[in-house]
Formats: C-alpha cells, sequence, structure tokens
C-alpha cells in the first residue's frame, strides 16, 4: 500500500502539471477531509476508488501549486469590492479543483442512495390497473 493517494509522477501523467511533494501532501489532506477516507483506513478499498481518489488529488495538487498558501480562507456568500462580486455556494468551491471536486462525487460511498425501479414494475398489494374495479372491491367509507 502507497503512502498516498497519487504521487508526483501521477500528477504529471494525468494532469501535465509539475508540482512537488508539499503540494501532493496538502492536497492529500484536503481530499482525505472531503472524501472522508485516509490510507491508513484504505485496505478494504477497491480499485476503482482508489483511481478516482488518485484522480483528486492529482488535480487538487495541482490547484494547491497554483495558489498562494492562505489557510485561513473564509466562506463567503457575497463580497463586493471595487466592482467585483464573490459569492460561493460551499465551502468545497474554495478548497477544491474543479476536477477533484467532480472525481470525488465517482466513489462508491458517495454515490445516490435511492433504490432503481424498473419500468413497468407494479408492487404485489397494486393491480396492474388502476381502473380495474373487479380487483378491489369498492366499499363506503
Amino acid at each position: 500500500m502507497s503512502s498516498a493517494w497519487a504521487t508526483v509522477a501521477d500528477v504529471l501523467e494525468i494532469a501535465r502539471r509539475n508540482v512537488d511533494e508539499e503540494d501532493i501532501a496538502v492536497a492529500m489532506s484536503t481530499i482525505d477531509i472531503y472524501s472522508n477516507r485516509t490510507i491508513a483506513a484504505s485496505g478494504s478499498m477497491g480499485a476503482r476508488d482508489r483511481y478516482w481518489l488518485r484522480v483528486a488529488t492529482a488535480w487538487q495538487a495541482c490547484r494547491e501549486a497554483a495558489i498562494p498558501r492562505d489557510d485561513a480562507r473564509h466562506a463567503y456568500d457575497q463580497l463586493s469590492q471595487d466592482g467585483v462580486s464573490v459569492k460561493h455556494r460551499g465551502q468545497h468551491e474554495q478548497d477544491l479543483h474543479p476536477l477533484a471536486a467532480r472525481a470525488l462525487k465517482n466513489l462508491s460511498w458517495k454515490g445516490s442512495r435511492s433504490q432503481r425501479i424498473p419500468p413497468g414494475y407494479v408492487p404485489a398489494n397494486q393491480p396492474a390497473s388502476w381502473s380495474d374495479d373487479e380487483a378491489w372491491p369498492w366499499s363506503p367509507m
């Protein structure tokens, strides 16, 4: 098991950008927070999830290399100064590279929890047609 989701070589392969180990470390700590997983807890993780964490870390490292270090980020709903406005919808928009955020959405535990109902499915306690009065006799209330 590696000690990071991505390496400097991975970033060069995925994003074609040069970063250093410090950028990888900062990116990985950010991805750990937003993915709610760490390398230590990745033993039973599938290859697909490890791939998306690698991609997310690579893009996040690019973001870390491109911005000045600012550990005092604030969540703004709206900010206007000298004709320039900033309005963030969520904290992740300030912290994550857009492609890193998209890669995190592909993780198996971040997916939809809704049940898929096949077309034409009729529960056992309902008639095939709502107009079938023979199956459900009418009774006064």
